[in-house]
């Protein structure tokens, strides 16, 4: 049998053995197979910061607001992240015909928790906006301190890549993460200070009140009273109809009763 097998051999009726090691003078000479070149199964798996106890670096944050969740979707439950946002100006979208409102020197911190296939958002910031006093009609700036709580859901099934279908009304109230997984957390800050702001907001305790506008109100009626004798001295005479001359003349003569 031995014989025969190596006949064949010699006969190249067997194609030669495919080996990933060379062990010709029963030495291993060719270097080890890089990880692209193993199947799937064989190739090493990553360390997971999570499982080593090593700390995690986070650089998901694409802008002020915006922020990379795909990382934080494809962990596992319960996983979180955590960041500081700041950003100058957030317009607050109010409705036209009223003045313009916006906040100014946003800032706060943000923690982001994978719950269900979705991204719970809890955290509180800090915000200015420039408000009209209900008493002396003057501007001042209003401190707000708000508090953030929301959920986003995926269009896109992190997985699979096709959308994904909503099953209740409550989950399309939710907000929503775009195409790419980016979370914008610039609409869940604007909500937060429109509710946080007074629906009658005073300047202060030592607002002037009223009295501002009546010292406003005095002083263009003073302007008005001086400029009035200088309107009556220029004032054209009045110039009467021929017609209607004959008339005033009798008015003239008429006795006062």
């Amino acid at each position: 049998m031995n014989n025969n097998g190596e006949n064949n051999n010699q006969n190249g009726s067997l194609p030669p053995r495919n080996t990933r090691f060379n062990f010709s003078n029963n030495r291993l000479t060719s270097a080890p197979p890089s990880q692209r070149d193993l199947p799937a199964h064989e190739r090493a798996i990553p360390a997971q910061p999570h499982l080593t106890g090593r700390k995690q670096q986070h650089t998901d944050k694409t802008g002020p607001l915006v922020f990379n969740v795909a990382s934080l979707l494809r962990d596992f439950e319960g996983a979180h992240r955590d960041y500081d946002f700041e950003q100058d100006v957030l317009p607050m979208g109010l409705e036209e015909g009223e003045k313009p409102v916006q906040a100014t020197n946003i800032t706060g911190h943000i923690r982001f928790t994978k719950i269900r296939g979705s991204i719970l958002t809890q955290g509180q910031g800090e915000a200015d906006v420039v408000l009209e006093c209900v008493r002396c009609l003057n501007d001042f700036e209003y401190h707000v301190i708000y508090d953030i709580e929301e959920t986003f859901r995926p269009l896109i099934d992190i997985t699979t890549g096709y959308p994904v279908k909503t099953e209740s009304l409550e989950e399309e109230s939710d907000l929503k993460l775009d195409a790419n997984h980016l979370l914008n957390l610039g609409e869940a800050i604007r909500q937060q200070i429109l509710v946080s702001l007074p629906i009658n907001p005073v300047c202060g305790d030592d607002c002037p009140g009223f009295s501002s506008i009546l010292e406003r109100v005095n002083a263009t009626d003073s302007e008005a009273e001086d400029a009035t004798p200088a309107e009556e001295e220029e004032a054209e005479p009045e110039v009467i109809d021929k017609r209607w001359a004959a008339l005033s003349k009798l008015l003239e003569n008429e006795p006062e009763k």
